[in-house]
């Protein structure tokens, strides 16, 4: 009581409903199913803490369980970091496919896409320039101002841009 006492006495508290028009929030669970050979190398992580990615090349090792998880996510989205090594997993991948999908579905609409790795912004950066999608990344890298001038133009703007953003 007496923090927020003395946080009043300095700031004042909004709900967004209280002075933002924003539509509703649509929550949509999307399952994407790995392809036989991310399944592969996926259930070779989770077994065996260890996974071939690449044809050549040494292959990818969790020392610990919780290198593990975090390699197992990298796995869905189609790399793999290792050190200073990335791996790209070989073939279409599941994950980028089926945003592929959902982005053309949603081409005349401004979308906000999370990714949590380096790698997989890459990779959505790039599947947005072939479908020709004006698109900004907003990682924790960038700079204040370039942040706030990539957030104005996406809200202001009219388009159909896309936001990749890190979930940090």
């Amino acid at each position: 009581e007496e923090l927020k006492r003395k946080c009043d006495e300095y700031s004042c508290r909004k709900l967004k409903e209280e002075c933002l028009d924003l539509p509703a929030k649509i929550f949509s669970e999307i399952r994407v199913d790995l392809s036989t050979h991310e399944k592969k190398i996926y259930n070779d992580m989770a077994t065996h803490l260890i996974a071939e990615v690449e044809a050549e090349g040494e292959p990818v090792v969790a020392s610990t369980m919780l290198t593990k998880l975090l390699r197992l996510q990298q796995i869905t989205g189609g790399t793999v970091t290792d050190g200073d090594r990335v791996m790209t997993i070989d073939g279409e991948h599941s994950k980028m496919t089926a945003l592929k999908e959902l982005l053309e579905s949603l081409e005349d609409h401004k979308v906000v896409v999370f990714a949590r790795f380096t790698a997989e912004i890459k990779s959505i950066k790039k599947l947005c320039e072939e479908l020709g999608r004006k698109h900004h990344v907003l990682i924790g890298e960038t700079l204040d101002k370039e942040r706030q001038d990539m957030v104005n133009e996406f809200q202001h703007e009219n388009g159909n841009d896309v936001m990749i953003a890190n979930v940090a």
